[in-house]
């Protein structure tokens, strides 16, 4: 039998195992939906899939987090990221998901596991204007360019109005060029993450 197979066989099987361990935790993270299942536009926005996971997990370890940090997590699901970014002393964790539905699954998540100083807020991207509270944004490339160009410049304008150091983390990083282009952020670090995926943190010069 051949590694790829191997390979693929311990992933279902992980896979098989974490769903189990959700339904005894009595949460729902894992399991993808498609934007038609969320009456999303395709053209738009990506389907849900968790990227809580120990890529993440690692990336955060290298950040030098305290217990003044805030973050705001840009197509938060159903909050797989928000409970990963829970391990580590951020003052406030913030979601923000468009679909009603992963908003509630959730919600139900974050109550399930207690998790005190994490919210998800049921909310467009753009709608969004409580950015001067945050100095950390993460990104799982929830929507394309046309969506995250408006949203970076909504970004820029927190930091002109609010001059702080901030650290953006982009998982999935589609949009890279339009980052380095349009904001002034600049890339300090690469890490690997699943399905052949990189995570790229980002940094202003403040």
């Amino acid at each position: 039998m051949s590694n790829n197979i191997l390979s693929s066989l311990f992933n279902q099987l992980s896979w098989k195992l974490t769903i189990i361990k959700e339904k005894i935790q009595g949460i729902d993270l894992t399991k993808t939906v498609s934007q038609e299942e969320l009456n999303l536009n395709p053209a738009i926005h990506e389907k849900y899939a968790n990227s809580g996971n120990k890529h993440l997990c690692f990336v955060l370890k290298n950040l030098q987090i305290t217990k003044e940090d805030q973050i705001v997590d840009y197509g938060s699901g159903k909050g797989g990221a928000l409970l990963t970014m829970a391990k580590f002393p951020f003052k406030k964790i913030e979601g923000i998901e468009i679909s009603e539905e992963l908003h509630k699954i959730a919600c139900k998540n974050i109550k399930r596991l207690n998790k005190n100083n994490v919210f998800s807020s049921n909310s467009d991207a753009l709608n969004f204007n409580q950015l001067d509270d945050f100095n950390y944004f993460y990104f799982y490339n929830p929507f394309n360019e046309v969506l995250f160009l408006p949203v970076l410049k909504k970004i820029n304008n927190t930091l002109f109005s609010k001059p702080r150091a901030t650290t953006l983390i982009y998982n999935n990083p589609v949009c890279h060029n339009m980052i380095v282009k349009e904001t002034p952020f600049k890339l300090i670090a690469k890490y690997p993450s699943f399905y052949n995926f990189k995570i790229f943190v980002y940094k202003n010069n403040n």
